[in-house]
């Protein structure tokens, strides 16, 4: 979200997330989501970390929470 609480839109000149680091950063969202990702998946492929996040995916950690600090 834009330091205001707006999504972020293109419409709105958001900075876009760099590609060639995608899955360092799908790594840390799943990490602040409380997903607990392993380590070992730290430095893995984009594809790893999405089979990794669709079966071990967790609401519970999410329950409650209205904001996450980055």
């Amino acid at each position: 979200m834009e330091p205001d609480g707006a999504k972020l839109a293109k419409r709105r000149r958001a900075v876009p997330l760099d590609a060639k680091r995608a899955p360092e950063l799908l790594w840390k969202a799943l990490d602040l989501l409380g997903q607990v990702p392993p380590e070992s998946l730290r430095r893995a492929g984009i594809r790893d970390l999405w089979d990794w996040a669709f079966e071990n995916w967790n609401i519970e950690p999410l329950r409650g929470v209205r904001t996450v600090a980055i």
